[in-house]
């Protein structure tokens, strides 16, 4: 990713001569991630290339896609509305889930004088996995796709899912504009019902014109998903309300974990540190501190665990812990252990920030980390210890033999990258020559990382690898990749990245 960003146009040009026939997907590795308290879904990762090519092909067709949308379903989708005009920004910001929600603060609410409405609320049931292929089929044949994008997007897909004849990768940008597409139908059933309705993805708040027909409302909307998309609404998640009490719940969820205010400070506060074009002149200079210390995020994290809260809200937490004075991570770790199973991915990134802002001990937080990755339930779910493992690989953590010596679980591939980049850390030079004669019997998802982390090797030997080792990748853009490598790249920034 790196080189792709470092030489964007070199590489535009390069997937623009691409026979996008004769592209041929590496798959991806999937996951199991946890979801909830309790359960489980499966996450996805492709090859930085894939995801290029994937995602390329994706925007070429979304054009074509938001114009069915706003067709079909006119301001039914809340979420994930493509905009042609974002540059790197795929979508329009200020359609996240904390804006929809403050969108439903007062959704229905024509007249305050009215008596309260009806609001069925419901989910879709295991939404991405079970997209039916043929469907995805049927939305770039509506949208036009031109023979290549059409093409790439099928063999993405088919490749991701083994040939399964639905799903789609979990976690991508791309997939969820295809998604967004798929719907419209179901959107335009609720419209011609006469009925109000909003959606974020797959979550519907759909309000019937009276008490007595919401069951009808309920009954033909699962018919419809059922014979037309081959989905089903999810029974646990599907209730029956009225208008205030979904005003009441979502003011509620709204202050569960920060007021407004705070989010428009925090908001202000993110475009004050990591830039964003839309800020106005005058407010560039922004607060000189930001609207919580790393203490009081803890202090609601405490709360929020001892009230039984969702992991949606202390998600938020930690996401916030990542921008501003960061914590304590000793206490991070000793109170909040679960969430490195939970949240892994948010849990390890506050855990960074901390150690960055000097507010914990490397060598301390490592003994901890070292507990968490031995003992159950993390020893068990290679998600929560790829991101653990990250925290060596990347350098947040001193390194440590320990690491390679005491195989932890049976290795995901993407563990096993993270590997790699501990063994070039701990300049483990005879690993790496012995893997010269060895890349053509490893995966593609693990030659990238070595020959990154193959940097450790003096500079003439490392060359000369390189020369030799991209003759053996299958990916188009293999030459340019080894060139870029040659010109001395840092490796150890590309691996803390």
């Amino acid at each position: 990713m790196a080189f792709f960003k470092e030489n964007s146009e070199s590489v535009a040009d390069l997937v623009s001569k691409l026979t996008l026939g004769q592209y041929n997907p590496v798959s991806s590795v999937e996951v199991l991630t946890p979801k909830a308290n309790l359960g489980f879904r499966i996450g996805h990762q492709l090859t930085a290339t894939d995801i290029l090519i994937y995602t390329a092909s994706v925007i070429e067709c979304a054009d074509g896609i938001q114009d069915l949308r706003d067709r079909t379903s006119q301001d039914v989708p809340f979420s994930y509305k493509y905009d042609a005009n974002g540059e790197a920004r795929l979508f329009e910001s200020n359609r996240g889930f904390h804006d929809w929600l403050a969108y439903l603060a007062s959704f229905g609410d024509d007249d305050v004088f009215d008596d309260a409405k009806p609001v069925l609320e419901t989910d879709i049931s295991d939404f991405y996995q079970r997209i039916y292929f043929h469907r995805i089929e049927n939305i770039l044949n509506d949208v036009n796709a031109s023979r290549g994008s059409n093409g790439a997007i099928k063999k993405v897909i088919q490749v991701c899912r083994s040939k399964q004849s639905f799903g789609l990768p979990v976690g991508s940008s791309a997939s969820r504009l295809l998604a967004e597409g798929l719907l419209c139908d179901t959107d335009r059933l609720l419209l011609d019902m006469g009925l109000q309705a909003s959606r974020y993805v797959d979550d519907y708040r759909i309000i019937a014109n009276d008490r007595n027909n919401t069951h009808s409302v309920l009954c033909r909307l699962a018919e419809h998903l059922m014979v037309t998309e081959g989905l089903s609404l999810n029974v646990a998640k599907t209730r029956i309300v009225d208008t205030r009490s979904l005003h009441k719940s979502v003011q509620q969820k709204l202050q569960d974990v920060f007021t407004t205010a705070e989010m428009r400070a925090f908001h202000q506060h993110l475009s004050t540190t990591y830039g964003d074009e839309e800020i106005d002149d005058e407010d560039e200079s922004g607060p000189d501190n930001p609207f919580l210390t790393g203490s009081d995020l803890l202090d609601r994290l405490d709360e929020l665990k001892k009230n039984n809260s969702d992991f949606s809200s202390r998600k938020a937490i930690l996401k916030v812990l990542r921008s501003v004075p960061a914590a304590d991570a000793a206490r991070l770790l000793k109170d909040h252990r679960d969430l490195a199973y939970h949240l892994p991915r948010d849990f390890c990134r506050a855990i960074r920030a901390s150690i960055e802002a000097g507010l914990a001990e490397p060598v301390e937080v490592e003994a901890a980390v070292w507990d968490l990755l031995q003992k159950p339930p993390i020893s068990e779910l290679s998600y929560a210890r790829l991101w653990l493992l990250n925290l060596y690989a990347n350098g947040t953590l001193p390194s440590d033999r320990k690491l390679i010596v005491n195989t932890i679980g049976r290795p995901s591939a993407l563990e096993e990258r993270q590997l790699i980049f501990i063994r070039a850390r701990l300049n483990d030079r005879a690993f790496f020559r012995e893997q010269r004669g060895r890349l053509g019997q490893v995966g593609e998802w693990i030659k990238p990382a070595l020959l990154v982390a193959g940097a450790c090797l003096p500079a003439d030997e490392y060359r000369n690898w390189i020369d030799i080792a991209v003759r053996q990748l299958g990916d188009p853009f293999a030459q340019a990749f080894g060139n870029w490598l040659k010109q001395g790249q840092d490796y150890e920034a590309l691996m803390a990245v």
